[in-house]
């Protein structure tokens, strides 16, 4: 006869905590904040409000509270009640067999610049609209110290070798514009020698010039070669200061000194505006 096996331990299920609100001020107002289900909301802010008011480091407590929840590090600004709820919900979940609990600290950085990279672009949506509609496409992101603070906001395009080049830079309330590096950025052409995604389309098509240039026993070097020429150069930084002239007039230009083609130098130089001060 055997003896009875011990039943087998049933883990206990943390129950998933019931949704709590809590009030906070913030900007000389009560606001609320929600938490249910692992989902925390304020309730009166927009996320877009949220995500311009982090990146431009205005004091919001609601923000100030979302943040250090998703840290996970803090209680520090943090309503007792919101907290239980996150810890409560965290146990829950442990115990469905769903793993550790994320602490944020390694991914929050990250997710951080997502967001005030999407709240730049909103702020400075006008001149990257402008720039669009005269068929050149740059980059707006933000620049970031190591704790993942914004310094800058920065309008990039790339290099033959495939690095960032800062064409204009916001900073203090104000564009300052690179010419030197617009060049650089004008001159790239695809891996494969077709037009870059900053000013050309597929098929050799040019958005600066208004026309394509396919390779023909006439021209065989097509928009590679087209890309290294003093008109499209011209067309370009035309396009550019046109767009920061009726956008952001207060834009400081630093212009560009010594280029790899003498020819390109020649015709900006005629072209020249007078230097401001960086």
């Amino acid at each position: 006869m055997t003896a009875d096996l011990p039943a087998p331990e049933i883990p206990e299920i943390v129950p998933c905590p019931t949704p709590v609100e809590a009030r906070v001020r913030c900007g000389g107002s009560l606001h609320r904040i929600r938490w249910e289900a692992g989902r925390i909301t304020a309730l009166d802010h927009g996320v877009t409000d949220l995500r311009f008011r982090q990146a431009l480091e205005t004091a919001c407590r609601c923000a100030v509270v979302l943040e250090a929840i998703r840290k996970r590090n803090t209680t520090h600004n943090v309503p007792a009640i919101l907290w239980r709820a996150h810890q409560d919900y965290y146990q829950h979940r442990t115990s469905l067999g769903h793993g550790v609990r994320w602490d944020g600290k390694g991914g929050w950085l990250a997710i951080r610049k997502i967001w005030l990279n999407q709240a730049l672009r909103q702020r400075h949506a006008q001149i990257q609209d402008t720039l669009e509609a005269g068929g050149i496409r740059l980059v707006l992101e933000g620049a970031y110290d190591r704790d993942g603070h914004p310094q800058a906001t920065v309008l990039a395009g790339r290099s033959d070798t495939g690095e960032r080049v800062i064409v204009a830079c916001h900073r203090a309330g104000r564009w300052h514009l690179d010419l030197d590096a617009l060049l650089v950025a004008s001159r790239t052409t695809s891996p494969c020698g077709g037009a870059d995604a900053m000013w050309g389309d597929p098929g050799g098509y040019c958005r600066a010039c208004h026309r394509s240039y396919a390779a023909t026993p006439a021209y065989p070097g097509g928009v590679l070669r087209h890309a290294q020429t003093e008109k499209h150069a011209i067309a370009v930084r035309a396009i550019v200061l046109a767009a920061f002239d009726a956008i952001a007039p207060s834009v400081v230009l630093r212009a560009a000194t010594t280029y790899g083609a003498f020819d390109v130098q020649a015709a900006l130089a005629r072209h020249a505006i007078d230097q401001g001060a960086a």
